[in-house]
């Protein structure tokens, strides 16, 4: 009977354990993702993110603001389209430089798209965003690491929950209280970023 309690005991503790770990990982996978930008690891960071989901999810979001922004709808119908093939073009562009390990974390800082990709692009001119790289480039240039490369952890403000069994949602608010969304998808025990819902 001893030893039918002890398993018996040992059995749920194992399930106990197995459940937490189970629904802890996405925010195992939140302070990972932290801990890879703060070693300046590219390829650390790259493992938790669909790089072609993601950029599936910006492009007609990015579009549908450079659209808004030209005031495309208001054109003459034969300027409409040849509108919409540079429409087309800069928004691949933009999608091209926002869909990267640092501007992704930049945005995660609570960074807007914009700010993300001046910085992100800056940097990126500096030195690359990868394992091991040198700051040597960034000195002769007259700039600190920190203006390099922040190191700062997603904000404490961050809202973080499960919206379904195998989808996680980080809400991240920026500087004028708008909401980026990033939605994260379990696969097996690790998880990784698919979509971006910037702020309207």
């Amino acid at each position: 009977m001893a030893k039918m309690k002890k398993l018996k005991i040992l059995i749920t503790a194992s399930i106990v354990l197995f459940l937490v770990l189970f629904f802890a990982s996405p925010y195992w996978v939140l302070h990972q993702i932290n801990l890879a930008y703060l070693r300046n690891d590219a390829a650390a960071l790259a493992q938790y993110i669909d790089f072609e989901k993601v950029r599936s999810s910006l492009k007609p979001q990015i579009q549908d603001r450079i659209n808004r922004a030209t005031h495309l709808e208001h054109l003459p119908a034969i300027m409409q389209q040849w509108g919409g093939q540079l429409s087309h073009a800069l928004s691949e562009q933009a999608v091209s430089a926002a869909v990267n390990e640092q501007s992704i974390f930049l945005l995660l800082q609570g960074k807007d798209l914009k700010t993300a990709l001046e910085r992100s692009a800056a940097a990126q001119s500096i030195r690359p965003f990868v394992s091991g790289a040198q700051a040597g480039t960034a000195s002769a240039a007259g700039l600190t690491e920190n203006e390099i490369q922040p190191k700062e952890v997603i904000k404490v403000k961050t809202q973080a929950h499960y919206i379904g069994w195998n989808r996680f949602e980080v809400a991240v608010p920026n500087d004028a209280g708008l909401i980026t969304r990033f939605e994260m998808r379990r696969e097996q025990f690790s998880w990784r970023i698919v979509l971006i819902k910037l702020p309207n």
